[in-house]
């Protein structure tokens, strides 16, 4: 294939000016590599609205879960030093992990964990805003019921990439971010890149987070989440996420010199898991096939490509490759949940293999509306029968209930009303119908409306208290069991 004109880089330019101005994205840094190359490296827009300070190929953005893949690497280089196995049980690096059903946790693999096939949801909230460590989050794996049978289906899982990261500290005796520096980071000469919000602001050029609020970008306070490791911990640039998407298209080397078997690395590539179609993520052009061990592998137009991308509180990032063409890029933004990432993606694809035009800007605009209709739809009061009341005197609905993973929640009388405690959450609890209650949380930066259903023992205690989370997080509800009676009238 040709080299890319310059004409045509200046019109991906003025491509991606008028889509972040349709999808109100306040500033983004695009690198595009081709042939080995680095064609484009450029910033967009600003890393800091109220003080219109630009976007430069050096500003530092949360690449989210685009993160996973420097984890899965991580294992496969501690694979070629002959100090794991991609399909040895987890049981032999961590002895005290465990799923909830113990046979099965003899045979799960680290292959498991990586490729989302474990059957255990998403369960978020037990590192979101939460002060657990990776070994804690790593034990309370094992309270947590299965929604789907065992290597049957995509759940995508955070937790599992936090206990990966510390399977790579068990076996090296080091940080995972000390393992990932030393390996991977210092080879391929990304001397910008980190691995928490605090080190991002050490540097000037770092942008600040976004949502989208009433049409509006609303400035969102940086959140650490440096707990969760390979999860989704880094911040880097697209100066340094281009050599990254160059060590992918060398196969495994940095320059000249091999980090990685081209063997080891292709398994990375690999599908481990089909992924059934979601209206929210997939398109007739854009079918999400399948996940490797830290990569999404999908079908676009004819060409696989190879993509991750991260949305982590105000940040949206892709990093994506087609090896056949030798063609990759990154897009990184700071406005949270945005599709500009893909849709742009999808642009310059399109452009530089001179296929057929797709309208991708006026897509992006009406798959946005869509998004933000099945958001509200998900976020829909849930079904209420009027003019009920609670079965029992306020009281009798007091008390700690615990849970072996989730840990307790407090539940007591404040100026005649039900409050309740749960970690950060402090909040009324409003009487929905017979023995239920609604809260609603504020967490990142939206409202989740949690349901909670007290069951009662025949003798008419109420001895359990059903907490009712989003599908996606838990399919089945989180059962705390009630520890004692204490007085919690205040």
């Amino acid at each position: 294939m040709q080299k890319i004109k310059s004409s045509l880089t200046d019109h991906l330019r003025n491509c991606t000016k008028e889509m972040m101005k349709e999808l109100n994205v306040p500033g983004a840094a695009v690198a595009i590599v081709k042939d080995g190359e680095i064609v484009l490296s450029e910033g967009f827009g600003y890393r800091d609205v109220e003080n219109k300070k630009p976007v430069t190929p050096s500003t530092l953005f949360a690449i989210g879960s685009s993160t996973k893949a420097f984890g899965t690497l991580s294992l496969s280089l501690l694979a070629q030093q002959r100090k794991f196995d991609w399909d040895e049980p987890v049981q032999t690096y961590l002895p005290t992990f465990s799923l909830h059903a113990p046979l099965i946790s003899s045979q799960t693999t680290a292959r498991d964990l990586a490729s989302h096939r474990s059957g255990v949801s998403r369960h978020e909230l037990l590192w979101y805003q939460s002060s657990f460590t990776r070994k804690e989050i790593m034990e309370k794996i094992k309270h947590l019921e299965l929604d789907a049978p065992f290597r049957t289906s995509f759940l995508y899982n955070n937790l599992m990439y936090v206990t990966m990261s510390y399977m790579v500290e068990k076996i090296t005796n080091q940080t995972w971010e000390q393992y990932v520096s030393e390996h991977i980071l210092q080879p391929l000469h990304m001397e910008n890149t980190n691995f928490s919000v605090t080190t991002s602001q050490e540097n000037d050029n770092h942008a600040l987070p976004y949502i989208e609020k009433d049409k509006d970008a609303v400035k969102i306070p940086l959140r650490n989440i440096d707990t969760v490791g390979a999860a989704g911990c880094i911040n880097s640039t697209i100066e340094d996420m281009a050599k990254w998407i160059l060590f992918h298209l060398n196969q495994g080397k940095a320059g000249e010199h091999e980090l990685i078997t081209p063997n080891l690395l292709q398994q990375m590539y690999e599908p481990h898991i089909p992924i059934p179609d979601d209206p929210l993520l997939s398109t007739s052009e854009t079918a999400l096939t399948c996940y490797g061990l830290g990569w999404f592998i999908s079908a676009y137009r004819g060409y696989k490509v190879i993509h991750h991308g991260g949305n982590i509180d105000g940040f949206s990032a892709l990093v994506s490759f087609i090896p056949e063409e030798n063609i990759g890029l990154v897009i990184l933004t700071n406005a949270g949940t945005t599709l500009l990432p893909t849709y742009l993606a999808n642009q310059i694809y399109d452009e530089i293999l001179e296929l057929d035009a797709i309208d991708w800007h006026k897509k992006s605009a009406e798959d946005t509306a869509k998004f933000k209709e099945i958001m509200k739809e998900l976020d829909k009061p849930f079904p209420q029968v009027k003019e009920t009341s609670p079965t029992h005197e306020l009281k009798e609905y007091t008390g700690i209930f615990e849970h072996p993973a989730y840990g307790e929640i407090e539940v007591d009388i404040q100026n005649d009303l039900l409050h309740l405690k749960w970690g950060s959450l402090h909040t009324e609890m409003k009487h929905h119908h017979y023995n239920m209650f609604t809260v609603k949380w504020d967490i990142s930066y939206s409202e989740m409306n949690l349901l909670i259903a007290y069951e009662m023992e025949t003798e008419g205690k109420l001895s359990q208290l059903k907490l009712n989370l989003s599908p996606m997080l838990s399919a089945k509800p989180i059962i705390f069991t009630k520890l004692d009676d204490t007085d919690t009238t205040s």
